[in-house]
């Protein structure tokens, strides 16, 4: 995802600095001319008196001319093709792209856009020749995330499947503390967790603290948002080193 990023921050800064190229140029090119209504009128005026010709100018002119037809061109080459989605176009070809401050940045990870604005990406991890599958909807929040082999077959086993796109299963203590979220000094209820095995709720979480559930049918992982709502805080998560996290509870009753 990083890699689509920056592609599409280096495609705007290019856009941007052709686009602050030709300003300037024309800025330029105006402030020559001074009282001069056009190149045109210059040359017939001094079509008998070549020695006061500013060649420089010409050269100038010739070379706007030439990177505005490039850009034409360009343009009239490519058809761009609404969407479902208002951020997203598509081409002749069914290349997609995204609508970023008025330009149109090609994003070859885009799959499909459908009839609900909502889309697909397909990200390759080279380290493992993997493809992850991320659905999202129209306003880009991940709705769902898939992994593929080499050979394009789904990864069925969830635990493989996690520790292969970093997600960390989710365990929760088995007693709850008094108090509150940060706030708990229960050290009955941290006696007994210690003693105690700690319990899988069936959940994952990704890098941004956001849970997903494991659907066994499609062999994916879903995006719980109703459970992001409810998230714990960071104070209550401890980041264990065998790929789980593990989650305090609280009562809400003061200790």
């Amino acid at each position: 995802m990083a890699n689509s990023y920056f592609k599409m921050l280096n495609a705007k800064m290019n856009a941007d600095y052709k686009n602050d190229f030709i300003s300037d140029l024309q800025n330029d090119l105006r402030n020559s001319l001074q009282k001069e209504d056009d190149l045109f009128s210059m040359l017939n005026a001094k079509q008998n008196k070549s020695q006061d010709l500013d060649i420089n100018l010409l050269l100038k002119y010739y070379m706007l001319n030439q990177i505005m037809q490039t850009s034409q061109s360009k343009i009239d080459e490519v058809k761009y093709a609404d969407t479902s989605n208002p951020d997203i176009k598509c081409d002749k070809n069914g290349n997609y792209y995204r609508v970023v401050n008025g330009n149109f940045i090609y994003d070859r990870t885009i799959k499909n856009v459908k009839a609900d604005g909502s889309y697909i990406l397909e990200e390759k991890k080279n380290e493992h020749s993997l493809k992850v599958l991320k659905s999202f909807d129209k306003n880009g929040n991940v709705l769902s995330v898939q992994v593929l082999d080499n050979n394009d077959n789904v990864i069925k086993n969830k635990h493989y499947a996690a520790e292969l796109i970093g997600l960390k299963r989710e365990y929760k203590k088995k007693y709850k503390y008094s108090g509150y979220s940060g706030n708990s000094r229960d050290m009955v209820a941290s006696l007994k967790n210690f003693l105690s095995t700690p319990i899988e709720t069936g959940y994952f979480m990704d890098f941004h603290c956001k849970f997903y559930k494991w659907q066994q049918d499609t062999a994916k992982f879903v995006r719980m948002q109703d459970r992001d709502n409810d998230s714990p805080l960071l104070v209550d998560i401890e980041f264990c080193d065998n790929g789980t996290v593990l989650r305090q509870e609280y009562i809400g009753i003061a200790s």
